[in-house]
């Protein structure tokens, strides 16, 4: 049986169980005490991929009863200002804080490890002010 995010943290929350392997970032937000990797293990680095691919598991997917092998891979997040966005001067601004030395210091209190400068698969195609904060993607 696979289990989300939420109930895990149920579970966790009542001691129904001991122990769950959950993000960091959801670990520090929910104030649990928490085990931290090795790096090698951890899958915070873009730098150590390699060394993540050599590692896979399968998995039976929540929504399905067949199974995927899913690799091991650097764990990112990536963020868009989306071309209809209702108020993009705002979002562009907010992406721009967060991509600032401000605004990693809140992702890092947050749990989360920034990329800097970013790695962008289209930095071609971004805004001139965040052409400095990142970096292209081959």
């Amino acid at each position: 049986m696979a289990l989300d995010e939420t109930e895990l943290l149920s579970f966790l929350e009542t001691r129904a169980i001991d122990y769950a392997f959950i993000y960091r970032s959801t670990a520090e937000d929910h104030r649990l005490k928490f085990i931290r990797l090795p790096d090698t293990q951890n899958l915070s680095r873009m730098d150590l991929a390699d060394t993540y691919a050599t590692a896979s598991v399968a998995m039976r997917m929540k929504r399905s009863s067949q199974g995927n092998v899913v690799a091991g891979h650097p764990i990112t997040y990536g963020m868009t200002i989306p071309t209809n966005a209702p108020h993009p001067a705002e979002a562009l601004e907010f992406v721009t804080f967060l991509l600032s030395v401000e605004g990693q210091r809140l992702v890092r209190t947050a749990g989360f490890v920034p990329l800097s400068p970013v790695p962008s698969k289209q930095w071609d195609r971004l805004p001139d002010s965040l052409r400095a904060l990142a970096q292209p993607l081959n």
